[in-house]
Parts: C-alpha cells; structure tokens; sequence
C-alpha cells in the first residue's frame, strides 16, 4: 500500500509552499467583502467552482455598494462573464510580471500601507549583500539570533527590538564592513525594472490597462485580491513566486488582516476551524509510512526500482489522473498495467474508463451535510 501525496500536490502545492515560506500560514484573514471598494479576482472561477453563497455575496455586493470587480485570468470564464466590470486576459504563466509592475507603482506612488509594512512584516530587517541572509546581532560581534535594523536616529545597526529604535525602510549600508540593505529596498531594486510597457509586453496587457489596475487597487479605500480557494496560476511554472508577488500586492496595502486559527471569520473563503476539527474527530491515522508524489504516479508504476514501489492497484477518489496527471499517454499506460483500478466519481471521467471498477458517488443533493464543498477530514488514501 503506498500513500500518494494529496491531489494537492497538483492543485495547491506551490502556493502552499510559498505561503508556509511567506507567512507561515495560507489561511489568511482578508477585508470583509461587505467593506470593501474593489475586489480582483486573479486566476480563479468561483461561479462555476467555489461554494455557491461566494458569487451571490459578490453579486449583492456590486448591487448595494457599489464593487468593483475585476477578473484577471486567460479564459473567459463564467465568472467573468457573470461578475466581471473589468476582464483581464492575461498571457498564461505572466502573472509574476503583473504583480511586479503593480507593486513597482504602489510603492512608487506612496499607495502602501506603512503600519502594516513596518510591523507586521519584515520591510526594516537587514539583509546581507554577500549571501543574502538577514543580519542577526551574532554576525556583528553579539550574542543573540536578534535581526538587525538601520536605526534612523544613531545611523547604525541595531537589533529591531532597540528601545527607541527608529528603522530605516531604504538605503543600502555598510555594518563591519559588510554591504547590507533592508528587506523594503531589495523590494525596491527587485521591482525597479518591471515598467508598465514591460509587464505590458510580458502579459499581453495593455500598459494603461495594467497602470489603470493598480492604480484603482491602491486609492481604493478597501481592496482585496482573493483567490477562491487558491490561484490556479500556482500550477504553472514557478507558481510559487506568482503566489508570492501577488500576496505582496495585498499584504503592503493592508489587505491580510492576520491568519486565522481553529476560528473563523463569518465571511472568510477557508472554513478552517471546522475542517480541521472534523479530520481530528473523523480521521484515523495512516499505517502506510511510504510516500510518492503524485505528480509521479505514472512513473512510480511504469519504473518501480525508481521508486522502491510494486503499485499493482489503484483507488482513485477525487481525482482524475488520467486528465490531470503530467504526460497522459504515460498516465493511461500505467493505469493499463494495473491488476485492479477503482473509480468512485459523479462521470464517467477518463481516468473512470479504464478502470476495473467505477463506484457512482452522490451529490450534494443526495446526501445530508453541514458544509459544502470538499469533504470532511483531510487525508485521502490511494491503494
């Protein structure tokens, strides 16, 4: 029995990753839609796949106050046609370069939240021009892990929690003969290049269009980008560095409040609190310690010795390998050489025909339930 990673490692992983590495955390607290002037919705389709209370909020939203939505993605999805005032088709794999060019205006034009920016991230930490790491008190000579700041008033580094102390966002400087900067000005240079004629050229975008957004982002009184639940763009190559720069977008404009625990918001998108207190009641843990990537399934069946496996069967629950899975024609071969495929899905997918067995699952409207959308409890087991 070998336990495949989650479909995750499909759907979210790279914005997972990215956020655990970012924040700690993927399960943000953003503005309430109810107070909000503008809502971007990048890289996702909430109409035809979010829970069905997420597009009439929307809607009522835009009726009563006014929203703003624009939709950022290269389909025309449903819900760009249903709730878009502004449609975005963006170059397939660009996203990065939009999110450069609208952080590179925002911070130019002074359209960031500078509370949020000096403490709650860390903007003032100083980092070293040699091997990139923050400068802690211990690399100048101290005792401590402390990071280092450039303290506006002495004109020297500092560690950040100096009484006193004033940080300095910009510059770059010189501690013990060592070339630092603060996190904010490597955000500068990082940006710098990314013009709205070359995010235009990069995106397919025009550059008043892509100015235009940013620009309408920042003045907004309350602005969100919301992904429901996450970008599909964190699929494409190096999606983790889209998820970054956009959740940049909203984080120095002060748009993620927090994180949230086992409790939840009354308007949030991630039903945290009762997902993971109904995988502790409901769950039971997985004997099977071995694990391959999902991603690799084909090659786990195809080259056993590779992977240290015998897969001689397969139980396919909410997923579509044979749809989904990197190189399809792999994929279906594999799935041949199995002695035993069961399927349990609403169609008859592709993975669904060639399986030995296909299972019928209800829908939502056949069975009783508390939530919607994905099922109780976290784990999934392939057999």
């Amino acid at each position: 029995c070998i336990n495949l990673y989650d479909r995750g490692n499909l759907c979210v992983a790279a914005y997972w990753a990215a956020m655990r590495r970012f924040a700690g955390t993927m399960l943000f607290a953003r503005p309430l839609l109810q107070d909000c002037q503008m809502l971007v919705i990048w890289s996702s389709n909430p109409v035809a796949t979010s829970r069905r209370a997420t597009p009439r909020m929307v809607m009522e939203a835009k009726e009563q106050r006014g929203l703003k939505v624009v939709v950022i993605d290269p389909q025309f999805t449903e819900t760009a046609a249903m709730l878009a005032d502004e449609y975005l088709p963006i170059r397939p794999g660009t996203d990065t370069a939009l999110a450069l060019a609208m952080l590179r205006i925002l911070i130019a034009e002074g359209m960031w939240d500078r509370k949020t920016v000096m403490e709650h991230t860390n903007a003032p930490f100083l980092v070293r021009s040699d091997n990139g790491r923050t400068l802690r008190e211990k690399d100048v000579g101290g005792a401590s892990d402390r990071y280092m700041v450039w303290d506006g008033k002495t004109r020297r580094a500092v560690p950040h929690d100096a009484p006193g102390v004033e940080p300095v966002l910009t510059g770059s400087h010189t501690v013990q003969g060592m070339p630092v900067k603060p996190v904010w000005q490597r955000l500068i240079d990082s940006v710098e290049p990314w013009t709205e004629a070359r995010a235009a050229e990069a995106t397919g975008l025009s550059a008043e269009a892509i100015g235009r957004l940013a620009r309408e982002f920042g003045r907004a009184k309350k602005a969100k980008i919301q992904f429901f639940p996450v970008p599909r763009f964190n699929t494409t190559s190096y999606g983790e560095y889209a998820s970054v720069a956009v959740e940049t977008v909203n984080l120095i404009t002060g748009s993620i409040l927090g994180h949230l625990g086992i409790s939840e918001t009354p308007y949030a998108h991630v039903d945290a609190g009762f997902h993971l207190k109904t995988n502790e009641l409901l769950s039971v843990p997985n004997p099977v310690a071995r694990k391959v990537p999902i991603a690799h399934l084909a090659e786990a069946i195809l080259n056993p010795e590779k992977y240290g496996t015998d897969i001689r069967a397969l139980y396919c629950y909410r997923s579509n390998p044979a749809s989904q899975h990197p190189d399809v024609n792999k994929t279906i071969q594999a799935l041949k050489k199995l002695d035993l495929v069961v399927v349990c899905d609403l169609f008859m997918s592709a993975t669904a025909r060639y399986a030995d067995i296909v299972l019928p699952v209800c829908t939502y409207l056949e069975r009783s339930s508390i939530r919607e959308s994905s099922p109780v409890g976290i784990p999934y087991w392939w057999i």
